[in-house]
């Protein structure tokens, strides 16, 4: 994902628990000529070492499936958001194949849309969309959740779910 977000992003950071995962982002950055745009970032999803407001957007890619507790994620997420700026989560549907904790080191058996929708409005954050991401392959239902920050002066309503 980091990858792709950096062809059209001026800056990408990425965050990530693993510095072998890192330094293979780096790597492949490097590679593709887009080293200059990469930077990333060893980390806890619950506690991002990035400056209040700054960035313009997060995409939260199948990674609150492991985190030890996702509306926290959720919440850091939405602090380092700027007013407007935009959250896009993409995890798996809720779902009872109990093997990806071993195999995966899942800690949560995926999300329902709602209680997405929920972290991300006490978060500050009004959801645009939450829900399974259409043609997807059959197995493992991917969810796709984006919303927006609001602004700090109640201009922001949520448009649609």
């Amino acid at each position: 994902m980091t990858l792709a977000l950096a062809r059209f992003a001026k800056r990408v950071v990425a965050v990530d628990q693993s510095p072998a995962m890192l330094k293979l982002v780096q790597r492949r950055a490097r590679d593709a000529g887009l080293g200059a745009r990469v930077r990333t970032v060893e980390g806890d999803l619950e506690n991002l070492d990035l400056q209040d407001g700054s960035v313009d957007a997060v995409f939260l890619s199948q990674a609150l499936h492991h985190a030890a507790r996702p509306p926290a994620a959720v919440r850091e997420a939405a602090r380092i958001l700027k007013a407007d700026g935009l959250l896009v989560v993409l995890d798996l549907m809720k779902h009872d194949r109990d093997w990806v904790r071993e195999r995966w080191a899942d800690q949560w058996l995926g999300f329902e849309p709602e209680e997405v929708r929920d972290w991300m409005r006490e978060a500050g954050v009004a959801p645009l969309c939450a829900g399974p991401l259409p043609a997807q392959a059959p197995g493992m239902p991917v969810l796709i959740a984006a919303g927006r920050k609001r602004n700090g002066r109640g201009k922001r309503t949520e448009t649609a779910e």
